[in-house]
């Protein structure tokens, strides 16, 4: 009797809503400069020197960020492929003649694509939300010139050899990376971040003679250019 009652009114039997999508995603770019830190000991000097060397440099690509909605509007994930230029030049005495025999210098021109995987968690706490990041990195060396000189005495230099040569090189460099930052919404709805971030990667020497890591420390905006679900969306 009930359904033949439906069936006559014309009775819709109610449907499940669609569920949730798990994340939200947007494209965007990021860049800024970074500070890379070496520090670097062995060959071709002493086997007991260690030297630090410096250079700031820039890093700039595109990027993905995905909200993780249905676990929380806190929490997102970030990956980024960044171009990073950077160059490195050590010089110290030749430890095993003195002082008096000159010096070693060396250079190191790179350049790295790398993929900083972050996760995050953004505090909505009024127009500008508080975030930390953590997470892993992966860089491949699309420039790995390495070399080292003689520097005599009277300012004259022998023929630059080869450093790292072979499998001496790592080309692939991991690191772990953390950060905080500031979060907010342009008038158009878009995501912008202020992010100061430290990575310390495993460096671009495999060689036993010689240890090489890279401690970073970046200054970075990031800006959505597509427009998803977030901390602070509208």
């Amino acid at each position: 009797v009930v359904a033949a009652y439906n069936h006559c009114q014309g009775y819709q039997a109610p449907r499940a809503l669609p569920a949730a999508s798990a994340t939200h995603a947007s494209l965007g770019i990021v860049a800024g400069v970074v500070q890379h830190n070496l520090a670097y000991t062995g060959f071709p000097y002493d086997p007991s020197f260690a030297k630090a060397a410096h250079h700031v440099g820039y890093a700039v690509g595109p990027m993905a960020h995905f909200y993780l909605t249905r676990l929380s509007q806190k929490l997102s994930v970030t990956v980024a492929l960044l171009y990073e230029p950077e160059k490195f030049v050590l010089e110290a005495y030749n430890t095993s003649a003195g002082a008096q025999s000159g010096s070693i210098r060396s250079r190191f021109d790179l350049a790295y694509l790398r993929l900083p995987l972050m996760f995050r968690y953004t505090y909505p706490r009024g127009r500008f939300a508080p975030l930390v990041e953590a997470g892993f990195t992966a860089a491949y060396a699309i420039k790995g010139n390495n070399m080292f000189e003689l520097v005599y005495p009277g300012g004259q230099t022998s023929l630059p050899q080869p450093l790292l040569v072979g499998n001496a090189f790592r080309p692939l460099e991991l690191g772990l990376g953390a950060g905080l930052g500031l979060s907010t919404r342009a008038a158009n709805g878009r995501a912008i971040a202020l992010l100061a971030r430290a990575e310390l990667s495993n460096g671009f020497s495999n060689a036993i003679e010689a240890g090489a890591t890279v401690l970073r420390f970046y200054g970075l905006v990031s800006y959505d250019l597509t427009k998803a679900p977030g901390p602070g969306s509208h």
